[in-house]
């Protein structure tokens, strides 16, 4: 079982590695030093997206197994603009969903749904 919930800055480390686990393309071909680099340059820019100007436009939301409060999922949720954020029918931009992972211990468990 698990809950969604906004990301908490103690988190961003986790967050790092699942996407880097998910997206790095050459990651059976890196050093252990590039990992640590690759994984250090995604928790940077998160951290800068966990600093928003505008709540409503960005959020970092996270999958996470109650049972063990490990991080298994990402996704990010921006808006081009704050009045389309929770209105169906705005003329503005709607919200995207973007960075979605899982971990892949977690996957095929309906957790990006």
């Amino acid at each position: 079982v698990h809950r969604v919930r906004l990301a908490r800055r103690e988190e961003i480390w986790s967050i790092a590695g699942l996407l880097d686990a998910s997206f790095a393309a050459n990651a059976a071909e890196r050093s252990p030093w590039e990992a640590l680099v690759a994984r250090g340059r995604l928790a940077l820019d998160l951290e800068r997206r966990l600093t928003p100007w505008d709540w409503c436009r960005h959020q970092l939301l996270v999958a996470e197994d109650l049972a063990s409060s490990r991080i298994v999922g990402f996704a990010e949720l921006w808006a081009e603009n704050a009045a389309a954020c929770g209105v169906s029918d705005a003329v503005t931009p709607q919200p995207v969903v973007f960075n979605l992972c899982v971990s892949p211990s977690a996957r095929r468990q309906g957790i990006a749904s």
